[in-house]
């Protein structure tokens, strides 16, 4: 199923053109504008719930 997934999108993006590059390149500059802050967030819960900022790195660099 993921590949089929994979070709629909990757014929849609082949479809558009120079336009499709664009728009990668578009959503590859504003994914860690989105990213940033959902991680800073999830950070800071972590940190308050063990105790420890450097727990909270330690238990989140292995699952991100």
């Amino acid at each position: 199923m993921l590949d089929s997934i994979w070709l629909t999108m990757e014929s849609f993006i082949l479809s558009l053109g120079i336009t499709g590059v664009f728009l990668l390149i578009g959503l590859t500059l504003l994914h860690p504008i989105f990213e940033f802050p959902a991680a800073l967030f999830i950070m800071t819960l972590l940190a308050v719930l063990l105790g420890s900022p450097w727990l909270a790195v330690f238990v989140m660099v292995p699952v991100h």
